[in-house]
């Protein structure tokens, strides 16, 4: 009886140490279970968070070009928007750089218009996906339309601008795609107003553009991307 009992004592704890070892077991477990879901949650969480990270970043603004050509002239015409700011150039051609070539730097709220006068240059412009259009009066009491479409990515389209004795020179150059040969136009205004031409074949160098000052020297001058910043 004595060993009956101790026998039925000893299954009894052998029982209870598998019923033991088997809590621990599942604990184990379960706790390695807890402790992989918080590394998957924490690995999500990060991210997640490097991700609203990268959209909340503040970013360089953002500027949108346009270049295009005003109606019934030899005028080109460049706009540039960004946050708080626009910059239009004028750039007469050869009958009418000398009256219609201007620089405008003007606020801008973000909506679909820019309206401003000065002296008695008026000007009109209504945004829309892709393309600027509006009317212009160049100083002589007669409106014009114009209309302008956005640079097309991978081109050298745009406005480039520099400084010289003159003033500030303002190019435009236009580019329907990577395959189409660019054009240029180009004007100083400052001091004195004068035609700028583009060095043939137009390029970009580094970002800049060469041009000449026509009939002055051989000496090719360097124009950066105009930026929201006059020079």
């Amino acid at each position: 009886m004595f060993l009956e009992l101790r026998d039925l004592s000893i299954a009894a704890g052998g029982m209870w140490m598998m019923l033991d070892l088997s809590c621990c077991f599942r604990t184990v477990f379960s706790f390695a279970l807890f402790i992989a879901a918080c590394a998957d949650d924490t690995a999500r969480l990060d991210a997640s968070t490097q991700d609203a990270g990268q959209l909340e970043a503040p970013s360089k603004p953002r500027m949108v070009r346009w270049v295009g050509a005003v109606e019934d002239s030899d005028v080109r015409v460049a706009i540039l928007v960004g946050p708080g700011k626009a910059r239009l150039f004028f750039c007469g051609g050869a009958e009418s750089y000398a009256t219609a070539t201007r620089w405008f730097n003007v606020g801008f709220d973000g909506g679909e218009h820019i309206d401003f006068h000065e002296d008695t240059w008026r000007v009109h412009a209504h945004i829309a996906f892709g393309n600027v259009s509006g009317e212009v009066e160049l100083g002589d009491d007669v409106t014009r339309r114009f209309s302008a479409e956005q640079v097309a990515p991978g081109t050298i389209a745009g406005l480039y601008e520099g400084k010289s004795d003159c003033g500030v020179i303002g190019l435009i150059v236009a580019q329907d795609s990577t395959d189409s040969p660019p054009t240029a136009q180009g004007a100083c205004s400052g001091l004195s107003v004068a035609p700028v031409t583009a060095v043939a074949p137009i390029r970009a160098e580094a970002g800049k553009i060469p041009v000449q000052m026509t009939g002055g020297g051989d000496s090719a001058l360097m124009l950066q991307a105009a930026t929201l910043e006059p020079l």
